[in-house]
């Protein structure tokens, strides 16, 4: 089951890839026209606009991740007194220990 999940996701992951960069292509030609035609000071906000668009989603999901850790950590250990990257650190430990 777990192997079947996987393979689906790798051939997801692999066609999303392969067929989505070819629309992402396109889209950005334009933008350069249009922001080299419009001035610096545009061109400047769409390169700031993409860098949002990149970083941002990121940072959020990444954030959310740290919160779910640390308080499944802290279930399991109240304990604790460990700061994010102790927890962290502790959990790569046991997740090393147990071969994961």
């Amino acid at each position: 089951m777990k192997r079947t999940a996987f393979i689906l996701f790798v051939e997801f992951l692999v066609f999303s890839v392969y067929h989505v960069g070819n629309a992402v292509a396109q889209g950005c030609a334009m933008c350069k026209e249009n922001a080299a035609a419009a001035g610096e000071q545009v061109a400047n906000g769409f390169n700031y606009a993409i860098l949002a668009m990149v970083f941002l989603p990121a940072t959020l999901v990444s954030g959310a991740s740290l919160f779910v850790i640390r308080a499944n950590y802290l279930k399991k250990h109240p304990e604790s007194n460990l700061s994010i990257f102790g927890i962290i650190r502790e959990v790569i430990k046991e997740r090393r220990n147990r071969g994961l």
